[in-house]
């Protein structure tokens, strides 16, 4: 029995000693865990980049492409249409002086011809009283005739020159609707519609047909005091030389034409508070220049259109020193918060207030109290919990990205 004691008592001191064992070598075998140095978090915000710029940039307003002369049609005699040009049909090209209606001349020219037949008659008339008044004048002078008579004479001759000039001025207006006959295109342009058949009857003040000249159209575009106010003195007779680039949607792809300020309206609209400038175009025919990117395809670029919606773009005149932001980074009390990162990315934030120059879209042109700083992040306007004294860390913007990647 104690031989049994004894054993089991050493198997006890035996697993003891092999557990202390076990745990002391864990303890020396185990590896340390790596001790970091604790980091405060920067906060991590959005914001563009903006450099100072001065190359002038473009206000811009909207407007239809409308021909400068325009005209509609219309007969000054009375007459049977027995001819009509093949281009006096909508969409139509005229020429000038060329002949678009023709109205039956037979009454015209039968007036003209019973005209030159009287005109012939008050002729003879006016010589045999000329005769008359001559010889009744050397009568009288040698007493063989009366003064009645010579009155007399004075009296025919004076009516006979009076019915020469009526029925010259009769023939001159005969020969004149005579040619009025012929219906003729003062220039050279397109047909915008017409309605008339051969063998209707037009009547004068009758419109038959409207025409138009394509060879220079104008745009009136309605622009914000503010933003005329960028163009320079442009309210005097002679205005400065001022180009525009005209933009405009065809068949989904985007075209550009050239042309020119040409005058500014006198009056301001008084609900807009804007004023109309009006833009020309001097070759609407030339095919636009796309602004996309369509090689591969076979599109023809179009000529600009009359009344087709076109924006047009006007440099501003001054050489001002200007930042380009986006319109949100704006805030509600006029001035933006920026930081001028270092080379982790990181920095203050700071505020200052802005004018804005002009703004389009989501564009916005702006002067500031940052001229010692060469370049700057903006930051958008949503930036949580985060106010100017804060050190933040930067992020371009998705409009950054995409800009930097074009």
């Amino acid at each position: 029995m104690n031989k049994t004691r004894i054993f089991w008592l050493l198997v006890c001191i035996v697993i003891i000693a092999t557990s202390l064992c076990a745990v002391w070598l864990m303890s020396v075998l185990k590896e340390e865990p790596e001790i970091k140095a604790s980091t405060n978090q920067v906060p991590l915000v959005l914001a563009t980049k903006a450099s100072w710029q001065s190359t002038p940039f473009e206000i811009s307003a909207s407007g239809f492409a409308k021909p400068i002369t325009a005209t509609s049609m219309q007969a000054q005699v009375s007459g049977e249409v027995i001819y009509i040009s093949p281009n006096l049909v909508s969409g139509g090209f005229i020429t000038k002086n060329e002949k678009l209606v023709q109205l039956n001349p037979d009454v015209f020219a039968a007036r003209v011809d019973e005209l030159n037949a009287q005109l012939q008659s008050v002729d003879s008339d006016l010589v045999l009283a000329k005769q008359q008044l001559d010889r009744t004048t050397q009568l009288k002078r040698d007493g063989l005739s009366s003064q009645q008579e010579f009155d007399q004479g004075r009296a025919n001759f004076d009516a006979a020159k009076a019915r020469k000039i009526q029925t010259s001025a009769a023939l001159k207006t005969a020969q004149l609707n005579l040619s009025r006959t012929s219906l003729i295109a003062p220039y050279k342009g397109r047909v915008i519609r017409e309605t008339l058949s051969v063998g209707n009857v037009l009547s004068p003040g009758i419109v038959y047909a409207e025409i138009y000249a394509d060879d220079a159209f104008e745009i009136v575009a309605s622009f914000p005091e503010k933003a005329i106010s960028l163009l320079g003195d442009i309210y005097q007779q002679d205005l400065p030389d001022i180009p525009a680039r005209v933009e405009a949607s065809f068949a989904n792809q985007l075209y550009q034409w050239t042309g020119k300020l040409v005058r500014i309206e006198p009056g301001i609209d008084q609900n807009t508070r804007t004023i109309n400038l009006i833009v020309r175009v001097e070759q609407p025919k030339q095919s636009g220049i796309s602004k996309n990117d369509i090689t591969g395809t076979d599109m023809i670029n179009p000529p600009l259109f009359a009344n087709m919606f076109t924006k047009v773009y006007l440099p501003v005149s001054s050489q001002m020193r200007y930042l380009e932001v986006p319109r949100s980074s704006i805030r509600s009390d006029g001035s933006i918060w920026y930081v001028s990162p270092d080379a982790k990315q990181q920095g203050e934030i700071y505020s200052s207030k802005v004018h804005i120059l002009y703004s389009s879209g989501n564009i916005a042109y702006i002067s500031a109290e940052l001229n010692q700083l060469d370049s700057l992040c903006v930051l958008i306007a949503e930036t949580g919990n985060i106010f100017p004294g804060n050190v933040v860390r930067v992020q371009a913007s998705a409009q950054q990205n995409k800009a930097d990647g074009s």
